[in-house]
């Protein structure tokens, strides 16, 4: 299980960490933004537009980058996402780099979500999963980085 004092749903002591880290307000006043935080990261997910039924997940913010603390906030997302009665999510990927982490650590299949004009490239990528296998597979990654989930 992900320690709660490590990973816990955003409250307005966490205010002004979390706003540095986000650099902006809105989304921790937005009525559909749901905010996990930990003493060195961020992430939030945002409910769907009405009539939609997958959730945004994202983004993560951690200084450190890709490791077990990332992987425990979006645990935390995916969890809550779960516990109110979504099964899927996505989420969006702008970083080669990190799609390229992503991709060898977790069963996903991003597509092309938008090309840069000048290369041809994608320039983001979406990734839907289902949320009981996100949370599964997120707990195999946590547990081999020496966490508990």
């Amino acid at each position: 299980m992900v320690d709660l004092n490590l990973v816990r749903p955003y409250t307005q002591v966490d205010r002004a960490a979390a706003e540095a880290l986000l650099g902006d307000a809105r989304p921790l006043d937005a009525p559909e933004s749901h905010v996990h935080v930990a003493d060195d990261g961020i992430a939030l997910w945002l409910d769907p537009p009405v009539g939609g039924d997958e959730p945004y997940l994202g983004p993560v913010l951690c200084p450190a980058g890709p490791g077990r603390r990332f992987y425990e906030l979006v645990l935390a997302c995916a969890k809550d996402a779960l516990q109110r009665g979504y099964r899927r999510g996505y989420f969006k990927i702008k970083d080669p780099a990190l799609l390229r982490v992503l991709q060898a650590t977790f069963r996903i299949e991003p597509v092309a979500a938008g090309w840069l004009p000048e290369s041809g490239r994608p320039a983001e990528w979406d990734v839907h999963v289902d949320l009981v296998d996100a949370i599964e597979q997120l707990r195999g990654v946590i547990q081999r980085l020496g966490g508990t989930a």
